[in-house]
């Protein structure tokens, strides 16, 4: 078995930085019993779109807050998946986020993955 907690640790020490909690979260409900499974479950991130999904904001004043410093986010969101129809304004603020999200948590798997093919597999 492998200890993914004391294997996070060991990245953060190393120049590996992560957007999300989302890997501490969710790998502590899966055990892997080598690297090939741990580096099969970060390229699938089948929990991202969930764990994604429960990070955006619900409430129109937290939505408008994050969409000044944010809009890149929600302009692609929009260009990827389309506008919600009817178009409002706070539903593509939310796309945004989710979309800002689901980046993050691809961009930490990655990233791990990365530190652990060149620290344990190379």
């Amino acid at each position: 078995m492998i200890n993914t907690d004391k294997l996070l640790k060991i990245a953060k020490r190393e120049p590996v930085t992560f957007e999300t909690d989302f890997l501490e979260e969710r790998m502590s409900y899966n055990e892997f019993s080598d690297f090939d499974e741990l580096i099969s479950w970060l390229e699938s991130n089948d929990d991202a779109h969930e764990y994604a999904d429960g990070r955006v904001d619900i409430y129109n004043y937290d939505l408008r807050k994050w969409a000044v410093e944010n809009y890149t986010y929600i302009e692609e969101a929009i260009d990827e998946l389309g506008a919600p129809e009817p178009f409002d304004f706070h539903k593509a603020i939310q796309y945004g986020q989710y979309h800002k999200e689901c980046q993050d948590i691809w961009s930490d798997c990655h990233s791990f993955q990365e530190f652990i093919e060149e620290k344990y597999l190379s």
